[in-house]
């Protein structure tokens, strides 16, 4: 839901000062991400996906880019 936007960036602001968590890659999708390709980087997810099958593809890139 569009209207949660702003509490989806506080949670990953909160993951992200945590140090046991930091390091957790967030992908984040919905509505509101499908609506604003850009949203994802505004509230700081390290990705975003439109649909099951491409967040599989996402997943694999963001857990192969831990090291």
């Amino acid at each position: 839901m569009a209207y949660h936007v702003h509490l989806v960036k506080e949670l990953i602001a909160i993951i992200r000062q945590d140090t046991t968590t930091s390091h957790v890659k967030i992908m984040v999708g919905g509505l509101p991400f499908n609506l604003d390709p850009r949203l994802w980087q505004t509230v700081g997810a390290d990705g975003c996906a439109p649909g099951a099958e491409e967040a599989l593809e996402v997943a694999g890139d963001l857990l192969s880019l831990r090291k």
